[in-house]
C-alpha cells in the first residue's frame, strides 16, 4: 500500500508485528520526520531525539534509540 502525505502535514498508522514502514521523499529534497510508539505506549522511537542524544545522523550498532 502507498500512502503520498502532503508536505508540511503528518499522517499515522498502526503496524502489526513483521509490517514494514517506508519513509521516502520521492522529490528528494524533504527531511521526513518519524516519532513511533509500542500500542501500550511504553517503547518510543524518535528520530530527532536520537539523533541529538548520539550526537551524530549516522547510526551504528550500539547507538541508543
Amino acid at each position: 500500500m502507498l500512502t503520498m502525505i502532503p508536505a508540511r502535514t503528518g499522517a499515522g498508522f498502526r503496524l502489526k508485528a513483521g509490517q514494514l514502514l517506508r519513509v521516502i521523499d520521492p522529490e528528494g529534497t524533504r527531511v521526513c520526520d518519524l516519532i513511533a510508539y509500542s500500542s501500550d505506549g511504553r517503547d518510543r522511537l524518535n528520530n530527532g531525539r536520537t539523533f541529538d542524544y548520539n550526537s551524530k545522523i549516522q547510526l551504528s550498532t550500539g547507538d541508543n534509540l
